[in-house]
């Protein structure tokens, strides 16, 4: 599994989004749910190098509007 750092600027603004969210949905469950969906987004990209049903090829011509297009559906895999 691949690791990622978040930097102190980065972990500030994640701070304030989730007190915006929290302030404008009146649900800190909601704030939760989001700032939890960006961490799991950040997961999936710092692994998306090491998956091996990417060809060399494709991971360095990728867009982001075209991830999705590379990976596997379903867990299926390759």
């Amino acid at each position: 599994m691949a690791t990622y750092k978040i930097s102190d600027e980065a972990a500030r603004h994640l701070a304030e989004l989730w007190d915006y969210i929290k302030e404008q949905s009146s649900d800190e469950e909601t704030a939760d749910r989001f700032v939890d969906g960006l961490f799991a987004t950040f997961d999936t990209l710092a692994n998306f190098g090491q998956n091996p049903c990417l060809s060399s090829q494709a991971s360095t011509r990728l867009s982001s509007r075209q991830l999705h297009d590379f990976l596997p559906q379903g867990g299926r895999g390759c």
